[in-house]
Order: structure tokens, then sequence, then C-alpha cells
């Protein structure tokens, strides 16, 4: 599954939503649609999660390319995941520096307990 992303120029860099209500059921993993980094290696991220059932048990992490090939990305090396255990229905804020190619894309995997109507309210990106 890919899922559109949305760009608002804001002036001061450009605000892209990366998944919005996205259903994460048990261990599935999402992919976003690749974005362009612009080359710029500092976003901020906002991210949260919900279920109606338990608490979310997710990992979120992103893949660079140096192409919009989705069979081209793969994860930088020495590079942790944004969030490995992320539990809990409070939104977080972030930062990444990932290395500088000119693409990037964002997963989202369930982990071991992940119950099946968890939903990605939102991940939110400034670049």
């Amino acid at each position: 599954m890919s899922v559109k992303i949305e760009r608002y120029d804001k002036g001061y860099g450009m605000l892209m939503i990366v998944f919005s209500g996205e259903n994460i059921s048990g261990t599935e993993t999402v992919y976003s649609d690749p974005c362009p980094t612009g080359g710029d290696g500092n976003f901020r991220i906002w991210y949260k999660a919900t279920s109606l059932s338990s608490i979310p048990r997710l990992r979120l992490f992103y893949e660079m390319s140096y192409d919009n090939d989705v069979n081209s990305f793969v994860k930088p090396n020495n590079v942790d995941d944004i969030v490995n255990n992320w539990s809990g229905e409070v939104a977080v804020v972030d930062s990444i520096s990932p290395p500088p190619l000119p693409w990037i894309r964002f997963g989202v995997q369930g982990l071991a307990g992940n119950p099946s109507d968890t939903l990605i309210t939102e991940v939110v990106i400034n670049v």
C-alpha cells in the first residue's frame, strides 16, 4: 500500500502530510509515496496514532533513495528508526537528519501486540 503525499507551501518550507488516517492492522507495514528532499538533511516530524481497543504498538522509520523508484529505497546505514517502539496515543514532535539523498519515504510497521484497529492519525513533516 502506498499513500499519496499532500504538500502545503507555507513560505518557510514545505509541509507534507505523509500519513493521514491509515489503518495499520497487527504487524502490517505501510509505506508512504516517495517525497523529494531538496537535498536538505533536517526535517521536523509530528506523529500520532490511535486505537479504540488497546494501545498502538508501532515502529516509524524512513528509507532513502537516489531516485523515486520504490525498488531503490533502503534504510541508511547507522541510522536509527524515528521511533522503534511507539506506544500510546499522545502526539510527538521530533526531528530527523537523514543523509542528503534526493528522495525519502516513510514506513510504519505494526509490532507484536499492535491492535487491528490502529489508525495513524497523522504523520506530518516540515522540510
